[in-house]
């Protein structure tokens, strides 16, 4: 039987998430003393230590970081199931989405409840980063909204928003003089690797062109393997590599140690409205129809 309550687990991710113990207190609306007996408490059960404590930060440490990933999986998957339970029979639609496109899954169910005003309203199911398409695969949600998902077999999808990329680097590193970052900067620099990932995803999500036959632009250096975005701001923070980003992550990125800068000669980072190619009903119809309005928005206004 596990040490860890759920409970536990919750107040864990919010220390990590917010980088901070005062901050994650007000978060989960108690007090920063209670906050910091829990996680004491945790680090006790499991006999190591989670945060690296100062008056002035709070860093993750190696056991923390190994903890990120199961804590989120465990309560994602109570999340879905208590969901679940609530949503079958009372809606025809749920989008999983990363906490950054939730709103945008919002604009495409706020569309399809214009369209269809006789259909219970649609839900977003807001999910850890790359749990998007895993959930869309085991039929859990009818559709997602994923950010550079890459190469995809078996689905349909539309192009719902773009923007260009930022790279992430440590505060200490020269990069982090420059007033933008071109490829000529990035050449050789490790670039995190992510679990399982084809040379295409990893061509992707670090801003080049997958051209198997030819040269890129620039070529990646292996960086440490990540497989969360606490886990990339972290390796970053600690200059072990320098990361390709969504550029508006400058304003939601908050760690003293990173710094975001534009970039130029990237690709643009893309998030897609996606469904199972087996899938279409009438109410996926209808959201597919929507994708394509926003989409054509977009082109308008660029």
């Amino acid at each position: 039987m596990s040490k860890l309550e759920l409970r536990e687990l919750r107040y864990f991710l919010a220390v990590v998430e917010e980088q901070h113990f005062g901050r994650a207190a007000e978060r989960l609306h108690i007090s920063q003393p209670a906050l910091s007996k829990a996680v004491s408490t945790m680090e006790t059960k499991l006999g190591v230590s989670l945060f690296d404590r100062t008056t002035r930060q709070t860093r993750i440490t190696g056991a923390a970081r190994a903890l990120i990933e199961p804590a989120r999986d465990v309560l994602t998957t109570l999340e879905v199931a208590e969901n679940l339970a609530q949503r079958i029979g009372q809606t025809p639609v749920v989008i999983a989405a990363g906490a950054s496109d939730a709103s945008l899954a919002q604009r495409l169910l706020d569309r399809y409840a214009l369209r269809r005003p006789d259909q219970p309203s649609g839900q977003v199911l807001v999910c850890g980063w790359g749990q998007t398409i895993p959930l869309l695969r085991r039929h859990v949600v009818n559709a997602a909204v994923a950010r550079d998902a890459g190469l995809l077999h078996d689905v349909e999808r539309v192009e719902v928003a773009r923007e260009p990329r930022g790279v992430m680097v440590a505060r200490s590193n020269p990069l982090a003089q420059l007033a933008v970052i071109s490829p000529k900067d990035l050449d050789g620099l490790p670039q995190p690797m992510w679990p399982d990932s084809t040379p295409e995803q990893q061509a992707v999500w670090h801003g080049y062109e997958y051209e198997p036959d030819g040269e890129p632009e620039f070529t990646a250096g292996v960086g440490p393997t990540v497989s969360g975005f606490e886990e990339l701001i972290e390796v970053v923070a600690l200059d072990q590599a320098v990361a390709s980003v969504p550029l508006s992550y400058d304003e939601t990125v908050r760690h003293p140690d990173v710094v975001v800068r534009p970039a130029v000669g990237l690709t643009d980072t893309k998030a897609e409205f996606i469904i199972r190619a087996d899938s279409h009903d009438r109410h996926l119809e209808s959201l597919l129809l929507c994708a394509h309005e926003i989409a054509r928005d977009q082109q308008s206004i660029s």
